[in-house]
């Protein structure tokens, strides 16, 4: 099986299910702030679930959680983001993380 490396931001909340399905078959980088949230995203699938547990509005925590991703798990093959207005940087920071990856921003 040829495993993506998946980046899901807002993983933990509408998003939750998409986590642990995506993870049955790649590679999955959960973004969310909640830790208790993301604990139960991340205990379906513990072996190919990673969390990052940041507030994307925060610009220099969320460039360095992304770095540390891709040092871990390799470059992003595919990028899903729901990011809301109102959020900086976010937006484009994932970009910069993910230029080879297909980016989907819900």
């Amino acid at each position: 099986m040829n495993r993506k490396h998946i980046l899901l931001v807002g993983g933990t909340g509408m998003l939750a299910g998409l986590a642990s399905y995506l993870a049955i078959e790649h590679n999955v980088t959960v973004i969310g702030r909640n830790k208790e949230k993301m604990a139960s995203v991340v205990q379906r699938n513990p072996e190919t679930c990673h969390p990052l547990i940041v507030d994307y509005r925060e610009e220099e925590a969320l460039s360095s959680a992304l770095q540390h991703a891709v040092q871990q798990n390799g470059p992003f093959d595919r990028v899903i983001a729901w990011v809301h207005r109102g959020s900086g940087k976010a937006m484009q920071l994932i970009l910069n993380h993910s230029e080879t990856a297909e980016v989907i921003h819900i």
